[in-house]
Order: C-alpha cells, then sequence, then structure tokens
C-alpha cells in the first residue's frame, strides 16, 4: 500500500492539479443571472415641445451570461435610445424591444418596464409677474406699502398646460428678522417646478422694503384727577371725577407708558372764589415722550367744581 502511494507521485500530484483545474474552470464558466441597468436616451424632441411627465430614466434588465462576461461588463457603455421625431401634444407610447438591445455574449431574460409612456406639451414662452414673499419682522414693526420689486416681472419657458396657469412667481423667503429701516437686498426667484424656465438672466432681482416701528394705541381708564392753584379747599367736583384717556404712537414708547407716569391736572388759579359759584376748569395731561407719544382721546376734557 505505501508503495502504491509513493510510486510515481510526481504524476498524481500533477493529476490532481489538473483535475482540481479544470474543476475550478468549469464552475466558473457557468452562466450565472444578474440584474442590470441601462441608460434610455430621449432624442430627436422638436423645441416647440416638452416632457412633460417624468420619464424613467433606466431599463432594468435580468441578463445571463458566463461569470467572466458578466464580471467585465460594463453597463455605462450600453443604453436604448427612443427617437421622439415623430411626436405630438398628448401622450405617447413606446414599447420596449428586446431585440434592440445588444450586449455581445449576454441573452436578456427579462427587462422592466416593457412600455414607457410619455407626456408631450407644447413649450411655450410667457412674461409673469414677480411676487416678493416677505417674512415676519421683529414685533413692533411692519413693512409699510408694497415692496419694490426690480424687475417686477420675468419671462419663464415651459410646458404650456402649466404656464397659462402661471399668475406669478415668488423670490426666496426675504427674513426681515432685527431690520428696522428700509434696506434693499438681492432674491433668487424660486419657480417650484423643474419644467419651468427662468429666461434672460434674471434669476436674482432686486427687493427694497421699507419697514417703520408699528404706530398702537393705548387706553386708560378712570385716571383721577388733581385740583390745583387753589387755596380754599372747601370745594367739590360734580359729574365725573375721573378720565379716560386714549394715547396714539410707537410701538417701543407706549408698551412703556403706564398710567403712573400720567398727571391729570385741572388749575383753578383764575377763577372766582365765591360761595356756591360754578366752574368749568380745563384739564392738563401731562406725560413722558411726549414728542413721540400723542394724546388722541380725553374724555372728559373739562370738569365741573362748585365752591362751597
Amino acid at each position: 500500500m505505501k508503495d502504491y502511494l509513493t510510486t510515481n507521485i510526481g504524476k498524481k500530484v500533477l493529476a490532481i492539479t489538473l483535475a482540481i483545474i479544470l474543476w475550478i474552470i468549469a464552475n466558473f464558466e457557468q452562466d450565472i443571472e444578474k440584474n442590470i441597468e441601462i441608460d434610455i436616451q430621449y432624442n430627436d424632441l422638436s423645441p416647440n415641445l416638452i416632457i412633460k411627465s417624468a420619464p424613467p430614466e433606466s431599463l432594468n434588465l435580468r441578463i445571463r451570461g458566463s461569470r467572466t462576461k458578466l464580471s467585465i461588463l460594463k453597463t455605462e457603455n450600453y443604453s436604448y435610445p427612443i427617437s421622439l421625431n415623430k411626436v405630438a401634444s398628448g401622450v405617447s407610447k413606446f414599447n420596449i424591444i428586446t431585440e434592440q438591445i445588444r450586449i455581445p455574449g449576454v441573452n436578456i431574460i427579462s427587462l422592466s418596464p416593457s412600455e414607457i409612456k410619455l407626456e408631450i406639451d407644447q413649450l411655450i414662452t410667457k412674461k409673469v409677474k414677480i411676487n416678493p414673499n416677505i417674512g415676519l419682522p421683529d414685533i413692533g414693526f411692519s413693512v409699510v406699502g408694497k415692496p419694490k420689486v426690480k424687475p417686477s416681472s420675468v419671462k419663464i419657458s415651459g410646458p404650456k398646460s402649466i404656464l397659462s396657469e402661471l399668475k406669478f412667481i415668488n423670490t426666496d423667503e426675504v427674513k426681515i428678522e432685527g431690520e428696522q429701516t428700509n434696506f434693499t437686498i438681492e432674491v433668487p426667484l424660486k419657480t417650484n417646478n423643474p419644467l419651468l424656465k427662468i429666461l434672460s438672466n434674471e434669476e436674482i432681482v432686486k427687493i427694497t422694503i421699507n419697514i417703520q416701528e408699528t404706530i398702537i394705541e393705548k387706553e386708560f381708564k378712570e385716571l383721577g384727577i388733581n385740583i390745583i392753584d387753589i387755596e380754599n379747599k372747601n370745594y367739590k367736583i360734580l359729574a365725573s371725577q375721573s378720565v379716560d384717556l386714549l394715547f396714539k404712537g410707537p410701538y417701543s414708547k407706549i408698551k412703556e407708558l403706564s398710567s403712573e407716569d400720567i398727571r391729570v391736572t385741572a388749575s383753578a388759579k383764575s377763577i372766582t372764589l365765591k360761595r356756591g359759584s360754578k366752574h368749568k376748569l380745563s384739564l392738563q395731561v401731562d406725560y413722558p415722550n411726549n414728542e413721540d407719544i400723542r394724546l388722541e382721546r380725553t374724555t372728559p376734557i373739562t370738569i365741573d367744581i362748585q365752591i362751597k
């Protein structure tokens, strides 16, 4: 037995090695299946037409071939062309023909999609207005008037069915937090549809915005009235003994105004202190920031007193 194993050992090793190599080659060259994608090329579309629907960009193929062939296959070298030279507005259908896909040494088992539908539309140009998209200002400030846009309109190309309904095009949002006066800013336009193209290199516009502090009102009710410039304290106030006041002014000033800041007086300096006499006194209102804050209404504007 030992002699059998050791006799012609070189030839036996060589035979075993060859057998292994042949087994590897036979199995390696066995046909296998694989999924690949190839690009679809849409050609010859008239410049007056546009594909409105989103067409598939590639075909999914199930292929069979040798392991060696499939391992070195470069899918970018292959594509499926579709000629659009005879299409018109509407829906066009294209059947995918397997025989038109030629990959040497490879069999195509299946593909998808087997049919492609394209929605074709007229390509038109239209001039539309530009709508500035303005954000919210800080509390206490507001945009005064309409923002000025330059240019005020722009030419856009796109499918007729979409562009005929388009009334305006928005800009990107202009954030105005922190702005408290007039300013001008350059802002890009925004179509929100990849089929709409802005022409004339006018993708950016200038917007001028006028921001001012908001003018608000604030009312105080039943404030007390002080009678001044009278030595004789023996009098009585007839009817109302309080006053209602309405102020108007910038937000930052008005919001800080409180009843403690307001003094309402009525001077009796010029009246006759005769017992039983009645007098009408005008009210004087003193308050801070009167250069910015305006007293809109005083109710009542006078009070009546009687000397006892």
